[in-house]
């Protein structure tokens, strides 16, 4: 047996998992200002890495992301929906054999895009990441050429968690963006970060410091 097929992974669950991805972002029920706590209780069940917290703050975090890996694609020119769609099922059929060990390779949440952000508008340029499990130390290239494997340069960001019925993420970033201009943080605005945790909607949106 391959070293890369996950004892626990079946093909019904993989094709769960994507069900269940792209319904968390179809069928949004997301956020209202929350707390990093409830993350961290999603994450209990789950093989996703959480990012260490550099300070709390009232309503949001300044967390690190160290230097793990992720997978990434790129998809533009659609609208966010269309868009996620497209990168998720890239991203499964590598999890599902499409990649150079023909096996399966596990992924976990947070799934995330990394977008433009002008104007107070969310450009459509959506660079997609899916995390992989802490356990996958040399994942397989992709057989896509959409698809990588990259490590994310470390960094730290400033990051919101929501818990509310919502699609509004242009209302949402901006509110946070302001909120941090209040607050005189030293961050980037111009590229904002939006990360899904989970099909019930708990989602995060940050920023990164300068």
């Amino acid at each position: 047996e391959s070293d890369w097929v996950h004892p626990t992974v079946t093909r019904a669950e993989l094709k769960m998992l994507r069900l269940c991805l792209i319904l968390s972002v179809l069928q949004l029920q997301v956020a209202e200002a929350g707390s990093n706590e409830h993350v961290v209780e999603a994450c209990k069940s789950m093989m996703c890495y959480i990012l260490p917290t550099v300070q709390a703050y009232d309503n949001y975090e300044l967390r690190r992301l160290t230097n793990v890996q992720w997978l990434y694609t790129f998809v533009d020119g659609t609208d966010l929906k269309t868009a996620t769609k497209i990168a998720l099922d890239r991203f499964f059929d590598y999890s599902h054999f499409n990649n150079a060990a023909g096996t399966i390779v596990p992924i976990s949440a947070a799934w995330i895009i990394y977008a433009p952000f002008v104007n107070d508008k969310i450009k459509q340029e959506f660079s997609f990441f899916i995390s992989l499990p802490l356990e996958v130390e040399s994942p397989p290239d992709p057989n896509d050429p959409s698809v990588s494997v990259v490590f994310h340069p470390e960094h730290t960001s400033y990051i919101r968690t929501f818990e509310q019925k919502t699609e509004d993420y242009e209302r949402l970033a901006n509110e946070f963006k302001n909120d941090l201009e209040e607050d005189n943080q030293p961050f980037r605005g111009h590229h904002v970060y939006i990360g899904w945790y989970n099909t019930r909607g708990l989602v995060q949106i940050a920023f990164a410091t300068k």
